[in-house]
């Protein structure tokens, strides 16, 4: 997403922002159509290049900080 700039950083931030409200429980975060829309447009060029369908992600030797965890949740699903 940095090295795209431009439009495709501020869908990203906008998108990651909206999802990231739903997540911590806020009725004006992207939810149904919102979420599949971000999903399709933004988040699954993310899941393709982390390998496309993932199924389990493990983290070991440190403990994965609130960060990350919420990025994964949100990029992932």
């Amino acid at each position: 997403v940095e090295e795209k700039g431009g439009l495709a950083k501020n869908l990203f931030q906008i998108a990651y922002q909206r999802r990231l409200a739903a997540v911590k429980g806020s009725w004006l975060g992207a939810w149904g159509l919102e979420k599949l829309v971000w999903d399709t447009i933004i988040f699954k060029k993310i899941r393709t290049v982390l390998g496309g369908n993932l199924r389990f992600m493990l983290c070991g030797g440190a403990p994965l900080s609130g960060d990350s965890q919420q990025f994964i949740n949100i990029c992932v699903g």
